[in-house]
């Protein structure tokens, strides 16, 4: 590629789009962060590539259609007793739970079901790994 000097980029009149609105450029990296990676690394990837993490107020057409069951975390915590299946961390505050996470084994962005069997309790550290 380099010997017949090949390059990359936009077309004028879409450079020049995405230079003069911010708003687009917010939201073509919502929806592409939203369909490519966890919500767990979503601010390292925006931050790595130099946009802000907080793309918040642009809400992607699939998080609009679809939304996560609100029992999933603690089905998946019960299922695993309260313990990072990688290891073993149980930590609590009285009855509350502390740096222990529900991940979905299939990515929930990459159509993975909000089900304990697509479900495994991970520490906060191991979730950010896995």
């Amino acid at each position: 590629m380099r010997e017949n000097r090949v390059r990359g980029g936009f077309p004028p009149i879409l450079r020049a789009a995405l230079q003069s609105d911010p708003e687009l450029v917010a939201t073509i990296a919502r929806r592409i962060v939203d369909a490519h990676f966890p919500e767990s690394i979503r601010a390292d990837v925006l931050a790595a590539v130099g946009l802000p993490d907080d793309l918040s107020g642009v809400a992607s057409a699939q998080e609009q259609a679809r939304r996560r069951d609100p029992a999933f975390r603690e089905k998946v915590l019960l299922a695993y007793q309260y313990r990072c299946s990688v290891c073993g961390h149980d930590l609590r505050l009285g009855r509350q739970t502390i740096g222990l996470e529900a991940a979905h084994i299939k990515w929930f962005q990459a159509l993975g079901p909000d089900i304990v069997p697509n479900g495994i309790a991970l520490c906060s550290l191991h979730h950010k790994v896995f």
